[in-house]
């Protein structure tokens, strides 16, 4: 498996406000990740993603890339022991809808 994360740029929401044609496209954002399979935003922090990876094991993490300064973060967000059974670890995440205030 490739562990190079691609995020697909969404240029289509853009395009169809405003009625263009512009093509999607990919853009390498960083490397380094061991089974990248989700990326999120927390609600109201725009200055970073959170990516979940589903390591080998029983350990599943996320990382965090700065969009301010384009780096992958050395120390994850949260790294948790998971009991995998067939779902083969951590597989996403979520944040309480008022993150933005309450931190949650």
């Amino acid at each position: 498996m490739n562990r190079t994360l691609c995020a697909v740029i969404m240029v289509a929401a853009g395009t169809l406000a405003h009625g263009g044609t512009a093509p999607l496209g990919t853009e390498l954002v960083t490397s380094g990740l061991a089974r990248p399979l989700y990326v999120t935003h927390a609600p109201g922090d725009f200055d970073r993603i959170f990516i979940v990876e589903q390591r080998s094991g029983s350990t599943g993490r996320i990382r965090i890339f700065d969009l301010n300064t384009n780096t992958l973060l050395p120390t994850p967000f949260l790294s948790v022991s998971v009991s995998t059974g067939s779902e083969q670890g951590l597989l996403g995440m979520a944040f309480h809808p008022d993150y933005a205030n309450n931190g949650k």
